[in-house]
């Protein structure tokens, strides 16, 4: 019979035990590597007569019964021309190594323990990454049912995570194992493989949920940290299957980031950001070097766009998460693989550059991290990119505008904050520090109405803010897009700008602004008595009317459900402009009533109910300024027009 230690000759042995149908060799495997022969202890290392020992001794069987499992299992898997017979032998071999299977991750586990002891141990970890794939891994579908099951054993997975953990004791670094320089890391392979498959993915999730979060940290650690060391052995000829690796990582590792234990670690430990870097690292050293490899450029660019969908979906709050991937790259990175979309994630929702990502342009943070490190030079530089692709960069250069326009034209144009209807003092979106707030008071219950001045809170108090105070704090005690903060406070007064913006824009021409025609219902009265209003979609994808031209149809919005505790201010606002036209002269085309919605988050939309006014002795696009706002959150569809593709649904009634 070949020798097992000889991968070499793979079909030499398949030919034997598919003729020998050898059941025996399995069992003089198994033998030494039972449970019971496990010692007490840890091996005595450094001691006289070392190798005399028995469980020295019993150790060293374990091990040569490792070194013979593997080749034999790869033999069982990558035989060129498997036949009945050798099928039927593996299934065999499979149904008596699962039932052996515990007590030998055992052994390995004790093994591993001082495996950093053993002039052998990087050899024993690729042995039993060897071995784990083998036992794992299907080709054509040989013996996938027992492979299932090896796959979902929990000691399958924690012999998972110890192999990913260990680290070789002369470079401090997780230890590497890539047999062909073509291929990826197999052990991320594997973890791939199993969080790609249901069952897989929801074991190793239960897993590591299950655990301490001590042994959690140290696991995620294996994980977080692992790109950048990928990337530093990046040469030659390993190009392709470092690429490889870091596909298969970023997909096994967005698919845990729905557990929020798992994400928080995550993100406590920089995951995004790490990736971030490392994935920009790659990609210069890969045009550094003039790498073509299609293969290598498709995993970089799905890597690379997981990363952008994971902030989309798992993030609390995307904007500043963004923020931090980008300045640690990824919006660079992104640019560098636009060349390689079409082919790598050909007419996808998520293809580079992503949609979600659009309506986050506006955010002054993101705004700012594509700003100050010549990201946007290079993005306005970018060319003959795919039709599609240079569509999709179209609208992230549209919007890229308009946050210009906003957040650094308008730097110097102050909004009003004031809660209090009567006195709107305004302040200037771009002239807070990081440190410094507004002058502004904030109830100290709710933490959601802010007043220029202590009169102001004291009249509005006692005008309406008594009968929402109590609803809003139980509603928004921690929700960021409402609850006063330094950031909310910044967002808000950009978000008023916006609003400002928007309906300059739209006075001069109405199919530049997201703006739709509609009549805002008052509470109780039917719709034909409603007041007229216009409804900006600022979380939109893509800049433009919402359907077609908004002249085309005039919708009756009704937001009660949204306004909630907010509803009585809202209708003191319109009856005090009704007043004010009536009784005091006011002109009835200088004042204008504006639903908004930005993006929060994937599911969340802030909502802004604002009163406009316009100036006559204005210059041209400054001349509509908001004089009071009402900010709400709502759950997506907040605000919904006609048919199942509008933002915009349950509010409308055509």
């Amino acid at each position: 019979m070949p020798g097992l230690e000889h991968t070499g000759y793979i079909d030499e042995l398949a030919a034997y035990l598919e003729t020998e149908q050898d059941l025996e060799l399995l069992d003089d495997i198994l033998r030494p590597l039972h449970p019971s022969l496990i010692p007490d202890g840890a091996l005595p290392f450094g001691t006289r007569k070392f190798q005399e020992r028995p469980e020295v001794k019993r150790a060293n069987a374990a091990m040569d019964a490792l070194y013979q499992a593997a080749p034999l299992f790869k033999t069982l898997l990558h035989a060129s021309t498997p036949s009945e017979a050798l099928t039927a032998y593996s299934n065999k071999c499979l149904e008596v190594w699962i039932e052996a299977w515990s007590g030998v991750t055992k052994w390995i586990t004790y093994m591993l323990m001082d495996a950093s002891k053993l002039e052998s141990h990087t050899s024993l970890v690729a042995q039993c990454t060897d071995l784990l794939t083998a036992v794992t891994v299907s080709l054509g579908g040989r013996g996938e049912v027992l492979k299932e099951e090896l796959r979902q054993m929990p000691c399958t997975i924690d012999l998972l995570f110890i192999l990913l953990g260990q680290i070789d004791t002369k470079t401090k670094r997780y230890i590497h194992i890539q047999e062909l320089e073509y291929a990826g890391c197999p052990l991320v392979g594997i973890l791939h493989l199993l969080m790609a498959n249901s069952a897989g993915g929801l074991a190793i999730t239960t897993r590591l949920l299950s655990v301490t979060r001590t042994t959690r940290q140290a696991l995620i650690t294996a994980l977080v940290d692992r790109p950048q060391q990928f990337v530093s052995g990046f040469e030659g000829e390993k190009t392709l299957g470092i690429g490889e690796s870091i596909g298969f990582l970023t997909n096994a590792v967005m698919r845990l980031t729905p557990q929020l234990a798992i994400w928080r670690e995550l993100q406590r430990q920089g995951f995004l950001a790490k990736y971030s870097t490392a994935f920009l690292t790659l990609a210069e050293k890969a045009l550094a070097k003039r790498v073509t490899d299609t293969r290598f450029w498709n995993a970089l660019t799905q890597s690379t766009a997981f990363l952008f969908l994971t902030v989309a979906v798992a993030a609390s709050d995307p904007p500043a998460v963004f923020a931090q991937a980008f300045d640690a790259g990824l919006f660079r990175c992104m640019l560098h693989c636009l060349p390689h979309t079409p082919e790598a994630m050909p007419a996808s929702e998520f293809s580079l550059p992503p949609r979600h990502v659009i309506p986050y342009l506006r955010d002054r943070q993101v705004y700012d991290a594509i700003s100050k490190r010549g990201d946007l030079e290079l993005f306005y530089a970018r060319q003959r990119l795919d039709e599609q692709v240079e569509s999709r960069c179209k609208q992230y250069q549209d919007m890229i505008r308009i946050a210009e326009a906003v957040l650094r034209e308008r730097r110097d144009i102050l909004v009003p904050l004031c809660f209090n209807l009567n006195h709107a003092t305004s302040f200037s979106p771009g002239s807070q520090s990081d440190d410094v707030t507004p002058d502004l008071k904030t109830c100290s219950k709710c933490h959601t109405a802010m007043y220029c001045s202590k009169a102001c809170q004291e009249e509005d108090w006692a005008a309406l803010h008594h009968r929402e105070c109590r609803v809003a704090a139980a509603r928004y005690h921690h929700h960021r897009g409402v609850k006063a903060t330094l950031r909310s406070v910044q967002v808000k007064m950009d978000y008023i700008s916006y609003v400002e913006h928007a309906m300059n824009a739209y006075s001069r021409d109405a199919n530049q602004a997201f703006a739709m025609l509609a009549v805002k219902q008052h509470v109780g009265l039917p719709p034909e008595q409603g007041i007229p209003a216009l409804v900006f979609d600022l979380a939109s994808i893509s800049p433009g009317p919402v359907h077609g031209s908004p002249n085309d149809t005039v919708l009756h919005l009704d937001t009660t459900s949204l306004d909630k505790e907010w509803g009585e201010r809202i209708e003191r606002c319109i009856a005090d402009t009704a007043e004010d036209i009536e009784c005091r002269g006011v002109p009835a085309a200088s004042v204008a009533f504006v639903e908004s919605t930005f993006m929060l988050d994937q599911l969340d939309r802030l909502c802004v109910f604002t009163k406009m006014r316009m100036d006559v002795e204005a210059k041209e696009g400054r001349r509509w300024k908001a004089v009071a706002s009402v900010f709400r959150v709502g759950k997506k569809p907040v605000l919904m027009g006609p048919g199942d593709t509008s933002p915009f649904a349950d509010l409308f009634d055509t």
